[in-house]
């Protein structure tokens, strides 16, 4: 991790010692949250969830510094006051801006303290959000046995409290993993069942991708016919 991370870190393992525990290792178990703090409602569950959202704002305009600024006072402001889902969540958020400024080592290493505290604290909801970043980040790195395991096990968490948007988000994902793994019939029932699952949502930025991600697939497969037609979907959308 970078100085700036570490120091982050360090304060939240300084005011809520339990999250350190959880933090430590790629934990698939236990659930039980004793010992854990615990998000207490009022001030400080608003004050993080708002920076959190200013983060997610930012982080969406691909501004990446003031992400990472909002999201490090997120974590701050959770671990000040027990609120340990907020940190929780934070340190996913951060892991995902370490991955687009390719900080690829600090990416992994908060996103992977990430998963172990939500799986301490049994947060289910959550699961899948740290599986799919683990997974993008491993598939940008070429580590595509990883990638693959990340997106299912995002999408089998995402099943599991019947998240529909993250099942496709994570089916859509594994497809562009096929893709460069050559299991092209693979990869073409993944992004069909995001581009499905977008259509039935009304996502049409969702759809967009997936109807683009097929035209390139049948490029590469060398059927360019049915590539303009999977493009000339996309581009109406």
């Amino acid at each position: 991790m970078t100085v700036r991370s570490v120091r982050v870190a360090a304060l939240v393992i300084t005011t809520a010692g339990a999250v350190v525990t959880a933090c430590r290792g790629r934990e698939e178990t236990p659930h039980s949250t004793r010992g854990i703090a615990k998000s207490q409602p009022g001030q400080a569950s608003s004050a993080s969830s708002t920076l959190l959202a200013q983060g997610d704002s930012a982080y969406f305009a691909a501004a990446y510094d003031s992400a990472r600024h909002s999201y490090e006072m997120a974590a701050k402001e959770g671990g000040a006051h027990g609120d340990s889902a907020s940190v929780a969540r934070a340190f996913t958020s951060l892991g995902l801006v370490a991955w687009k400024q390719g900080r690829f080592d600090d990416a992994k290493s908060i996103g992977e303290r990430a998963l172990a505290l939500k799986q301490r604290l049994a947060l289910r909801t959550d699961l899948a959000k740290s599986y799919n970043a683990l997974g993008l980040l491993a598939q940008v790195r070429g580590e595509l046995d990883d990638a693959q395991r990340d997106f299912v096990a995002a999408r089998t968490a995402a099943e599991a409290v019947h998240d529909s948007s993250y099942v496709a988000k994570a089916r859509g994902n594994l497809g562009l993993v096929y893709q460069d793994l050559g299991d092209f019939d693979r990869a073409r029932t993944e992004l069909i069942a995001l581009r499905d699952a977008a259509a039935t949502s009304g996502d049409r930025r969702s759809e967009g991708n997936a109807l683009n991600n097929l035209g390139r697939l049948e490029t590469r497969i060398g059927d360019p016919a049915r590539a303009i037609e999977w493009l000339q979907g996309a581009h109406a959308r």
